[in-house]
């Protein structure tokens, strides 16, 4: 029998010094970038060895594995492994160990100094006072002493002069939310008439292209918990997946019935349907807080539409400046329309039902009042179905459902009393006739 050799354990060959230098830069790359959630082909990739079904057995060479290389490991960087969800393994992200000297990323750009207003209250105060264009121009100067950097300021700067119509009264720097629910950084210029969302390329330093929308498209504006939701008269911009699906379906619904005046089960087009979301887009550290430029935002649109309507000519077609509204009170109208136009629902339901119970009750004592030669033209069946519907009914008579209900159990105890009297003629006839053939 051969002796068993033992052989020593496989010798990790070192990288050569050129890939070393390539996977530290790669590292480092790596850290200093943004944490982003990556998608799911790349989670899987990156997390297939480190799930729980699987258990820990091969990680990459940045992973700080059994197979990573020693001059990775010894950098004193690798490789805290943590999932930004419980219920999720394909969140995992690495960080970097606090206190190392790779951990320390480059200084963001030094914000400017603040020139403006501590608080929106005054602000607010002055554009809703202001009673010519002029006036509330002058107003709007102090948005830009607000704490924008450098980039947002030039781009509000190139914004405001690139529209068509002028003056413009003032630029904001937002974030706008479109159909897919990303936020894409725009300027809104504001003039006397319409509103532009302008998108500018700050690398660059030139406008791609914009979008006008007039003030008196505008219906209403409604102050979110994180920008401002501007509500339409048209769609601004492309639909989403959500209108899709609502026009595939109310396709569908039409094909299915063959009708084109199918009624569409899904949401009405009201003025809350077609919707724009912008988000103010302070740097970090600003004195104001989103909420105080959502109000500045909102009340220049108001105060801007509401000048412009007493501009236009007594002749020609004027239009309601759009309120302001917070979202509970979006809700709460919502929600008070739904209850009245439930109830109309209900009064036209109940009305009808009563009215078909009267008539009921009217055929079912004129067929009481005939003399009855036989049981079926006792008719207690006719106000069956009037009284279900009268019951289902909010708030229908009770009176006229209970004089029903009791005419409908005297009809059928007649109806009982009927059938029991004609079986006993029929059983006399019979027995007569049998006596009488057997006397034969």
């Amino acid at each position: 029998r051969a002796p068993k050799v033992t052989r020593p354990p496989p010798r990790r060959t070192p990288l050569p010094p050129p890939l070393q230098r390539h996977q530290r830069r790669r590292a480092a790359w790596r850290r200093d970038q943004p944490p982003r959630r990556p998608t799911m082909a790349a989670s899987r990739a990156r997390c297939r060895d480190n799930t729980p079904a699987q258990g820990p057995r091969r990680r990459s060479l940045l992973c700080g594995g059994p197979r990573a290389h020693p001059a990775l490991s010894r950098r004193g960087v690798p490789m805290l492994r943590v999932h930004d969800s419980a219920r999720s393994w394909h969140g995992l992200r690495w960080l970097p160990r606090q206190g190392c000297e790779h951990s320390k990323r480059a200084p963001g750009p030094v914000p400017l100094p603040f020139l403006g207003l501590s608080a929106s209250e005054s602000l607010v105060d002055a554009i809703s006072s202001a009673s010519t264009t002029a006036a509330l121009a002058e107003a709007l100067r102090e948005v830009e002493q607000w704490q924008w950097t450098s980039d947002q300021e030039a781009g509000m700067k190139r914004c405001k002069t690139y529209v068509p119509e002028q003056p413009a009264l003032a630029a904001f720097y937002v974030s706008s939310v479109n159909e897919w629910k990303l936020l894409q950084p725009r300027v809104l210029v504001l003039t006397s008439s319409s509103y532009f969302r302008v998108k500018y390329d700050q690398k660059s330093g030139k406008v791609e292209h914009y979008r006008k929308t007039p003030l008196r498209d505008v219906l209403s504006l409604e102050k979110t918990a994180d920008g401002l939701k501007i509500y339409l008269r048209g769609q601004d911009g492309r639909a989403g997946p959500q209108k899709w699906y609502q026009r595939l379906e109310r396709k569908v619904a039409q094909i299915s019935t063959g009708s084109k005046d199918n009624a569409f089960s899904g949401r009405v087009k009201d003025e809350f349907y077609y919707a724009r979301e912008y988000r103010p887009s302070l740097p970090a550290g600003a004195p104001l807080s989103a909420d105080q430029v959502t109000d500045v935002l909102a009340a220049a649109l108001h105060k801007t539409a509401e000048l412009h309507r007493d501009s236009l000519p007594a002749d020609g077609a004027s239009f309601e400046p759009p309120p302001v509204l917070t979202t509970d009170e979006r809700r709460q109208i919502l929600h008070d329309r739904k209850a009245a136009a439930r109830a109309e629902e209900e009064r036209a339901e109940r009305e009808a039902a009563e009215a078909e119970l009267r008539h009921a009750v009217e055929v079912a004592s004129a067929s009481r009042e005939l003399e009855p030669k036989t049981s079926s033209q006792i008719n207690s069946a006719v106000l069956s179905r009037p009284i279900k519907r009268a019951r289902r009914a909010v708030e229908a008579d009770a009176s006229l459902i209970s004089r029903a209900e009791q005419l409908k159990a005297e009809l059928e105890e007649e109806y009982r009393v009927r059938v029991e009297a004609e079986r006993l003629e029929r059983e006399r006839a019979e027995r007569e006739a049998a006596t009488a053939e057997l006397e034969a």
